[in-house]
């Protein structure tokens, strides 16, 4: 989107708020309005953060579980043979 049309649309956005708020403080509901919203900002944050934890960073946690649990079936493996074979 050209800059021009962005800050225009940025304005809309602004002022939209802006009469909503003030139609929320006629009725006497301002404030839970506001609250309302930075409530609403807060989740959307948190899900765009846990969207980007899933995306990223469940993979490789899997990938090192899966590792993890391998190396330590090797070990057992290797374990229980070396005390057949009277090792400790």
């Amino acid at each position: 989107m050209p800059p021009v049309v962005m800050r225009d649309v940025k304005g809309l956005v602004v002022g939209l708020k802006a009469d909503i708020g003030n139609a929320a403080e006629q009725v006497g509901h301002g404030a839970d309005y506001y609250q309302a919203m930075g409530d609403y900002a807060r989740a959307a944050r948190m899900s765009d953060a846990y969207q980007m934890l899933k995306k990223n960073a469940v993979p490789w946690m899997v990938k090192g579980a899966a590792g993890a649990l391998g190396a330590t079936g090797v070990y057992g493996a290797y374990r229980s043979h070396s005390d057949l074979l009277g090792g400790k």
